[in-house]
Formats: structure tokens, sequence, C-alpha cells
């Protein structure tokens, strides 16, 4: 997967972690295949960020998205997407 992500909050994010993909209410397994990990600063924007994600089964795709150690209790955001 390649997205691109924007740090709206006012300290620096870890970009390429906190992401987790669930196929018909299922995780998937994560690869480190060249994943971006890095950090920017608030305010700033990382494009073509790369997650890499073994994909088994069928059904609905979600990717749940959490800031990376945010033990306050922040509920995830979740993508619904489809693949092609």
């Amino acid at each position: 997967m390649t997205y691109n992500v924007t740090n709206l909050s006012d300290k620096d994010a870890v970009v390429g972690m906190g992401m987790d993909l669930y196929v018909g209410g299922k995780k998937m397994e994560t690869y480190a295949n060249s994943n971006t990990t890095e950090t920017i600063s608030a305010g700033r924007s990382y494009e073509g960020a790369v997650q890499h994600f073994g994909v088994n089964g069928s059904g609905s795709k979600e990717l749940e998205i959490k800031p990376f150690m945010d033990f306050s209790g922040t509920k995830p955001a979740i993508v619904t997407f489809e693949l092609d």
C-alpha cells in the first residue's frame, strides 16, 4: 500500500507505524519489506509512504489507524476500501 500523510498535530509524528489491515474482520500480517518508518514535524507531510501486508481471505477491507505509542485512549480512524 502507498499513502500520503499530513501531521495535523502540534507534536512530531511517526509515519509507518500504528496501522493495521483487517479483511473480513480478521487482522492481516504486516511484512517488513522496505516499509516507510519516518518522523515528520508538526504541520508537515510525507508523500509516497509504503506499508506491506499479506492479504488472505475476502470481505471488506479496513485500515485501522492510530498514532504510534498513543496511550491516551484515542479511538483509531477506520478507512474502508476495495481492492481491484
